[in-house]
């Protein structure tokens, strides 16, 4: 989307919670702007509340997340992870999430809720911003954190290196006459616009450089993988890089970077995907026709399954890309700048691979 276009553009178009149920089903707890209101139909509650809580349909996942609810540590309080919806017409809606344990106000218990942003723009530089924001409010109540979303909702989507200054009312004023400002910034534009919306960091230090290498050339070749991790925001991360990993190709076929339990049956669909799956549903996707299938396990950083198809890239060239990919992972870049390396030298080799593909067109 044109950043002329963004001008005209809201934040994000929904933002939605969602919890477990006394039976351990995801269910909206609340939705701004409310359904109905535009005559519309709703198409997007059912699908929301799966994709919050994948795990949901699995007894063990579900026990083991709300087990760990009573034992709050500082790495299990919080995830974050995205999602994409697709339309029928092809164009995409970006959900962001943030899961919190929170507790419950009436009966004093821990319980888990999914903040979701749903927007048509991807950036999840700026969305993390907001649900940084939109958790540091929820200590305090969830109704400081729904005048948030309202104040951010009105405005429009930054440019690139550009701000937005959301004035709010201070949760820590309990008569609510102060108000706070919070400033939410977008990273100054470049050549590679998707790293607004991903990172190469997750992916690269639990992943070696050849099994990335030997991912990037079989999606070129439209290969079907899975990719499976036991916790959602590693999950997320890595497979939203993958994806872009083949700039200037873009992945054309169907793609779901968290794929619910209730739709596991897509690991057996016949064309070109990318998925992403929770550990805990492997030995459900075993059990499926998963012939010609990639499967990688990001947390241990090996293959499952990898059919023998030949990569059909020159060795030499290979051999390039693996030394300038080791100064980079060795170099200790950290951040953008290791992003855009990385970004670069893909970009910088598939120019090459490619740089005489007319000759071999009628």
């Amino acid at each position: 989307m044109a950043n002329k276009e963004l001008e005209d553009v809201h934040i994000f178009d929904y933002v939605l919670v969602v919890e477990l149920d006394a039976s351990n089903q995801p269910k909206i707890s609340y939705r701004y702007p409310p359904p109905g209101g535009d005559g519309k139909k709703d198409t997007i509650s059912g699908a929301i509340n799966r994709f919050c809580f994948p795990e949901a349909s699995d007894a063990a996942s579900t026990n083991a997340l709300l087990k760990s609810t009573n034992k709050p540590t500082k790495d299990n309080t919080h995830e974050t992870f995205s999602f994409v919806l697709t339309e029928q017409d092809g164009s995409r809606k970006f959900g962001y999430c943030r899961r919190l344990q929170v507790e419950d106000a009436k009966t004093k218990t821990r319980k888990v809720e999914c903040y979701c942003i749903l927007s048509l723009i991807p950036s999840f530089s700026v969305f993390r911003q907001i649900l940084d924001i939109v958790e540091e409010r929820r200590k305090q109540s969830s109704s400081s954190v729904f005048t948030f979303l309202k104040s951010v909702q009105q405005h429009s989507f930054p440019a690139p290196g550009q701000s937005i200054t959301v004035s709010t009312f201070s949760f820590n004023d309990p008569n609510n006459s102060g108000r706070i400002s919070y400033e939410i910034s977008r990273s100054l534009g470049t050549d590679f616009d998707y790293l607004d919306y991903v990172s190469f960091s997750t992916l690269f230090s639990l992943l070696d450089n050849s099994m990335i290498i030997d991912i990037w050339a079989s999606l070129l070749l439209e290969r079907r993988f899975i990719l499976c991790a036991q916790n959602l925001s590693v999950l997320s991360s890595c497979i939203n890089a993958i994806s872009v990993l083949t700039h200037p190709f873009s992945w054309q076929h169907v793609y779901i970077p968290v794929l619910p339990k209730t739709l596991l049956d897509y690991c057996a669909a016949p064309m070109p995907f990318l998925l992403g799956i929770l550990s805990s549903c492997l030995p459900t996707v075993k059990t499926l026709p998963l012939e010609e299938v990639y499967i990688v396990d990001l947390d241990n950083g090996k293959w499952l399954q990898k059919p023998n198809f030949p990569l059909m890239l020159p060795h030499g060239m290979v051999h390039a890309l693996k030394v300038g990919l080791k100064e980079i992972t060795e170099s200790g870049k950290k951040g953008r700048e290791f992003d855009v390396e990385i970004a670069t030298t893909f970009l910088d080799f598939s120019r090459t691979i490619f740089k005489d593909y007319d000759q071999y067109m009628k």
